[in-house]
Formats: structure tokens, C-alpha cells, sequence
């Protein structure tokens, strides 16, 4: 008879001694109780996480709902899902860049945004709020490359497009980029008809009017310069109101700064050198003049910085021809049209000078005209926007072609045509 250590266990059972070794240990009869009091804790957690786990909606539609309801935070979770389940649901990508916004994650918006593919019918909307996006994060070149990519990718005449568009001249007006502006204007108001018509053309006369205190754009600017210091046209914009303040100094040193970050934007240069000329840094100014580009040679706003250079240097004949030229760009700017006829008068060209003066007072009543009738058409506007009078539009339209604003004068009086018909 064998002794019951010498005994082995049958096959398929379970060992005895194995398990009463617990019962004759000290230590281990002490840990056996814990040991199985914390599994069954451990499974009554898992069982409790399994219960009480929040719901997360399992749908677009239900993550849809949740951002209807303001619930970001489960339409975050619920959107999240949506794309693991499936990285190339591009709706999914979209609902989950809606949803960080309400939870103003704006880094996660434009990642989310931009897991969009290019061939996606969603993409000029993805251009569109990756650059709200960026500009809520006061990064203003970010901003204004998503925009131009969604105008890019949007067919002439789209929703989409036309709001891009208005963004952009929103961040050139904020930059005081007004040539850029002006350029963008007439690019995006043929798309616009009936009502918006009258809209867009008041976007372009307030910024002939009611542009932005200096204090307030510096306060406006000062963010976006922070946020993307190597930002050349928000440091430029911040040029220009230091330069309405009257600090030239300022002005000169951020122009400088900008022109150094990009030293191929002409505006930034132009209005480098038109900060100069008024500081009468002449030397600087004509230095800096020679190295331009050829491209830049005939550009409008240098013609008129010769002109002005050349009449100081007593160079009169070349003064006339840059003067000349400029006007044929700029026929609305009094100031130069009274040089002109400096120039001319100091040529000798007494009859040429007269009808240039001449000209010049046209000009003042015209703008003094068009002032006069922005103001009426302003006042009555923003108390009614359908109360528009056809006979108020003709009167902007003329005061336009007087004050030589050719452009704005046409789209105001075939305006005030479509809405006399």
C-alpha cells in the first residue's frame, strides 16, 4: 500500500493536496480570502463599468441630434466611433469636426477637417470652416490659404464659394490690403443678384467710408501677430495703424519687419516706401526704389512715389510722365490730380494746368456729393434693408461717376434700374 505522498492524481481530476496546501499555509489560508473577495470585486466592477457606461450615439443621425441638442461632448464620442469604425466616412470626419467645435476644440477641428480627401464633395465646406477655424486660433494666413482653397474648389456662383470670398475681404480689410480687396470685390459680386446685389455694393462703399479706428485694429491685429509672428501681411496691417496714429516710427519698423519676413509682396513694399516719403527719409526711399523688381516699375503706387520724388528733385518733365501714367489708374485721387497740374503749370502748360484744376474741383464736389448720398443711403439702410428707393441708388450712382468711381457708379444705377422695373 503506498503512502498518500507517493500517490499521483488521476488525469481529468482535480489535485487535492495541491489545493489543501492553502489550508496548512499561515501566509496563504490569510491570502485566499483577499484574493478571491478582489476577483469578485473585479467582476462586479466590470459588470457596474458595463452598466453605467454613458451612452454614445451609434448613428450620424444620432450624433446629428446631439449637436442639435448642444450635448458636444457626446456628439465628440459618438462622432470618434463613427470614424474608427470607418476612416473613410467623410461625413463622419464632418460631424466630428462639428461637434469640437461646440467644444471649441479648434485644433481637433481642422485635423478632423482636413481627414477629408480631396475628391470629397465635401471639401470646399471643409476649406470653409478649417479657415473659421484657423482664424478663431488668430492665425490669419492659415485662414486666408483654407478660404482661397475653398473659393478655388467651389463652382462661380455657389453658397460656398461667395462666403469665402467674403471672408477673404474681411481679412484684407483687417490687413488694410485694400488693392487686394478691391480686386476680390469685383471678383465675387457678379455672382450676387437681387437683394445681395445691394448688399456687396455697400460692403464696397464702407470701405471708402467708415474704415476701422487705428486703436481698435491694433487691438484686433496684435493677437494674430502673437499667435504667427512670421504673419508679413498682419504685421503690415499693424504698420498701417501705427501710421494713422502718426507713430511713423513704428510704422517704418514693422513695415521693415514684414517686408524682411516676404520680400516679394509689392503692397508691403509700397506702403514701406510711401511711409518713407512722408517721413522724408529720401535716401532710404531712393534706394530702396532702385532695387525694386521690374515687375514693380509700373505698378500704381510706385508711378505715383516717382512722381512725387521726381517733382522734389526738380525733374519735372519725368514728374508729368509718372503723374500721367498714374492717373490713367487712379483717375479718382484728388491729390495727385492737383500735382499733376503743379507739374503742368510749372512746365508752362498754363491751359493744360486750368482744365486740371478744373478737374480737381469736379473731383472734391463729387466725392463731397457721394459722401452726402452715402450717408442718406447708410441712415436709411440700416434701419430698413428692403426700403430701398431706386431714386436713392440713382443718386449714388451719379455722385460715383462724378467723384470718377466709374465701377461702383454702374453697378448702382443698373441697380436702381432692376429695381424701377
Amino acid at each position: 500500500m503506498s503512502s498518500p505522498d507517493s500517490s499521483a492524481s488521476t488525469p481529468g481530476t482535480v489535485d487535492t493536496q495541491v489545493i489543501s496546501v492553502a489550508s496548512r499555509s499561515p501566509i496563504m489560508s490569510r491570502l485566499a480570502i483577499p484574493l478571491l473577495v478582489l476577483l469578485a470585486l473585479a467582476a462586479a466592477a466590470g459588470v457596474g463599468l458595463w452598466i453605467w457606461q454613458p451612452w454614445v450615439p451609434d448613428s450620424a443621425a444620432a450624433v446629428e441630434q446631439a449637436i442639435k441638442k448642444k450635448q458636444f461632448g457626446l456628439a465628440v464620442a459618438g462622432a470618434e466611433r463613427l470614424t474608427q469604425n470607418d476612416p473613410r466616412d467623410t461625413r463622419a470626419w464632418f460631424l466630428l469636426a462639428r461637434a469640437r467645435t461646440g467644444t471649441n476644440d479648434m485644433p481637433g477641428v481642422i485635423a478632423a477637417l482636413r481627414k477629408i480627401p480631396d475628391f470629397s464633395l465635401l471639401k470646399p465646406e471643409a476649406f470653409y470652416f478649417e479657415g473659421k477655424a484657423h482664424f478663431a486660433l488668430h492665425r490669419g494666413r492659415d485662414a486666408e490659404q483654407a478660404f482661397r482653397n475653398c473659393a478655388l474648389k467651389s463652382p462661380v456662383g455657389a453658397v460656398i464659394r461667395v462666403n469665402a470670398e467674403i471672408e477673404l475681404l474681411a481679412i484684407f480689410a483687417m490687413e488694410e490690403r485694400w488693392d487686394e480687396f478691391k480686386s476680390m470685390f469685383w471678383q465675387m459680386y457678379p455672382q450676387l443678384s437681387g437683394p445681395e446685389t445691394v448688399t456687396g455694393l455697400t460692403m464696397r462703399m464702407r470701405s471708402e467710408f467708415e474704415q476701422t479706428k487705428p486703436e481698435l485694429s491694433i487691438e484686433f491685429l496684435s493677437p494674430f501677430v502673437a499667435a504667427d509672428p512670421a504673419d508679413a501681411n498682419a504685421l503690415g496691417g499693424l504698420a498701417a495703424a501705427y501710421d494713422q496714429l502718426g507713430n511713423l516710427g513704428e510704422a517704418l519698423r514693422l513695415y521693415q519687419q514684414a517686408s524682411e519676413l516676404d520680400p516679394n509682396n509689392l503692397d508691403l513694399k509700397e506702403r514701406h516706401l510711401s511711409v518713407l516719403l512722408r517721413q522724408g527719409e529720401m535716401d532710404t526711399l531712393k534706394a530702396q526704389m532702385v532695387s525694386l523688381p521690374l515687375i514693380a516699375q509700373d505698378r500704381s503706387a510706385i508711378l505715383k512715389i516717382k512722381a512725387i520724388v521726381a517733382q522734389n528733385d526738380g525733374e519735372l518733365e519725368q514728374a508729368a510722365s509718372f503723374q500721367e501714367r498714374y492717373l490713367q489708374t487712379r483717375p479718382d485721387d484728388s491729390e495727385a490730380v492737383h500735382r499733376y497740374g503743379q507739374v503742368l503749370l510749372r512746365l508752362g502748360r498754363k491751359e493744360e494746368a486750368a482744365r486740371w484744376a478744373e478737374a480737381r474741383n469736379q473731383l472734391n464736389a463729387g466725392r463731397d456729393a457721394l459722401r452726402e448720398a452715402w450717408n442718406d443711403f447708410a441712415d436709411r439702410y440700416e434701419k430698413d434693408p428692403t426700403d430701398i428707393s431706386p431714386e436713392i441708388l440713382k443718386r449714388l450712382g451719379r455722385a460715383c461717376k462724378q467723384a470718377r468711381l466709374d465701377r461702383e457708379g454702374d453697378a448702382w444705377l443698373k441697380i436702381a434700374s432692376e429695381f424701377s422695373s
